[in-house]
């Protein structure tokens, strides 16, 4: 299971799921992923430990934080993209959520 940290650096940095990958997003980097421009095997790529294939029967779980509902994302928020990116690439992608302190 690839479990994906969109919090902060400095978040990610205090506190995070071993073997976690730390990924925020730039507008630069939004826009990127939005028209196409970069796979998002390449987006995760530089900051996992391990090599990335979506030929893999990969489980992917996102956390964020705050968001404890996917319908209640905007369709230019990263994670709505990031969430489309992931569905067309990974066999299951799962949002965690129930985070109490937010």
């Amino acid at each position: 299971t690839l479990v994906i940290d969109c919090r902060s650096f400095v978040e990610y940095n205090i506190s995070h799921v071993l073997s976690s990958v730390n990924i925020c997003c730039s507008k630069l980097v939004k826009r990127r992923l939005q028209q196409d421009k970069v796979l998002i095997t390449e987006f995760i790529q530089p900051a996992c430990k391990i090599k990335i294939t979506v030929q893999e029967k990969q489980m992917v779980v996102i956390y964020d934080q705050c968001t404890t509902d996917v319908e209640a994302l905007t369709s230019d928020s990263f994670l709505y993209i990031l969430l489309g990116k992931l569905n067309t690439s990974f066999q299951s992608v799962s949002l965690l959520t129930d985070i109490p302190h937010c």
